[in-house]
């Protein structure tokens, strides 16, 4: 049933929890080095601080960091470098094996607090947030090694938004760019050593598109040289702009977008995108904005907040009004007559039925939150094979997996290790981030040994 007026607020306060390598090397510490040198020329703590006339920001360094067949999900780059990861699902090669409370490694102040999630790779993190006036966005750059500013990206964005105006997207992290989308739908592209523009669009503006109510959360993705962001136009529900300039390369007609960010996966010989659109979960090409197929849901009374999932080669799908669905997908081709495709339904089931929080495999089953940790069986019908119950389960959590374990970053700033052994979920230990009033509402990274959380007014690194 839809959420009542009453209870909005408490559904959409968990939905805005939607939308997110550590590699060190001589280049930071000589990084580090002429950061130290700027303050002591200059009486500034960082290299953006002369814009920012007298402001005084304060790096809390806490020790010294160290280096450290189905549908084929297709990886932009190594490290935790979007939304969910490399591949956008939130699976990284190793989580500790053992639970030994992390040493802090650094934590950075905040104006504000944030809902999109935390990039980092190549030796830099990138983080969102508001100015203090709550005027403008912000999207800085942090040395990974020492949590010192690199570099600010600010512009305008008036916006009256429910939930905060702050970034809802995870800014993506390439080669030699980032990709930063905030809620109003401002699109930049920066150099990842000076943080300059390289070139921007408003997706609004500029692309034709309409904002959602609460904002654009749908993270960028790229494919090739295409730069691909969900505009949610009538004529331009996708968009596919040139990497390098920002030229429109195609555009295709569509829906409103929805609060989901899209998966990049190759199946069939062609890379596709899996996602929804504010009506319906599909695919469409990722080489013209083609698509695929489509499916809408029994209820049409869904934000459409969590990620899609693959499978075995099927679709799974978690909805607030829907519960949990497992689909069969089809056999698309580059013929495929996108609406006409049916989807055939395989099991459902209730017992994860959340309206944000994004689904996880972990072995050979699936793991979500929804007042408490759920662990279903794909191969059995979705059956529910454990519930882990935690007071600090009772809301949104962002999910980090490997082959065996979980690493939960609940809405209080407790960080939970979990293994999974014969199909029972067991804790290995936890911690509670320092200073956590507020809700941690953004997804957390983690990349060799190496986790980053967004509190309310702080970003820290943590190491085992």
């Amino acid at each position: 049933m839809l959420a009542s007026l009453s209870n909005l607020d408490h559904h959409m306060n968990r939905s805005w929890a939607m939308t997110s390598g550590f590699y060190f090397s001589a280049r930071a510490v000589i990084g580090f080095a002429l950061v130290a040198l700027f303050s002591l020329l200059h009486g500034c703590n960082t290299p953006s601080c002369s814009a920012q006339g007298s402001r005084e920001i304060k790096v809390t360094v806490t020790s010294d960091a160290k280096q450290q067949e189905v549908p084929a999900i297709i990886s932009v780059s190594e490290g935790w470098s979007k939304w969910r990861g490399a591949k956008g699902d939130a699976h990284v090669e190793e989580l500790p094996a053992a639970w030994s409370k992390p040493e802090r490694l650094w934590r950075f102040p905040l104006d504000s607090n944030g809902v999109g999630g935390v990039a980092l790779s190549q030796e830099i993190v990138v983080v969102s947030s508001r100015d203090i006036q709550d005027r403008s966005d912000l999207f800085i750059a942090l040395d990974a090694q020492t949590g010192v500013e690199l570099f600010r990206h600010q512009y305008p964005s008036a916006l009256t938004l429910d939930y905060g105006n702050s970034p809802r997207t995870t800014p993506l992290i390439l080669e030699n760019q980032i990709i930063t989308l905030g809620a109003g739908g401002e699109l930049t592209t920066l150099d990842l050593e000076s943080g300059k523009p390289i070139w921007s669009k408003h997706l609004v503006k500029d692309l034709g598109g309409k904002m959602p109510a609460w904002g654009y959360s749908a993270s960028p993705i790229v494919y090739e040289d295409t730069l691909i962001v969900q505009a949610g136009g009538p004529n331009s529900a996708l968009v596919g702009l040139n990497l390098e300039t920002g030229e429109v390369l195609w555009r295709s007609s569509g829906r409103q977008a929805a609060y989901s960010s899209p998966i990049l996966m190759e199946r069939n010989g062609i890379q596709q995108l899996l996602g929804c659109d504010d009506k319906s979960y599909g695919a469409w090409s990722a080489k013209d904005g083609k698509r695929l197929w489509e499916l809408k849901l029994p209820i049409d009374r869904d934000f459409n907040v969590p990620s899609p999932l693959i499978v075995n080669d099927k679709l799974f799908i978690v909805s607030e009004n829907n519960g949990s669905l497992l689909y069969e997908l089809p056999e698309d081709s580059e013929d495929t007559n996108g609406p006409d495709q049916k989807l055939k339904l395989v099991a459902q089931s209730d017992a994860l039925s959340h309206d944000a929080n994004s689904p996880v495999t972990v072995g050979s089953f699936i793991a979500s939150v929804h007042e408490g940790l759920v662990l279903l069986d794909p191969n059995k019908e979705l059956e529910t094979v454990d519930q882990w119950n935690d007071p600090s389960l009772h809301s949104y959590a962002s999910i980090i997996v490997d082959d065996e374990r979980m690493l939960v970053t609940c809405i209080d700033g407790t960080v939970i290790l979990l293994t999974i052994t014969d199909g029972k979920i067991k804790e290995l230990g936890r911690m509670q981030c320092e200073e956590s009033k507020g809700d941690l509402l953004a997804h957390s990274a983690f990349d060799q040994g190496v986790l980053i959380v967004r509190g309310p007014l702080w970003v820290d690194a943590y190491r085992w």
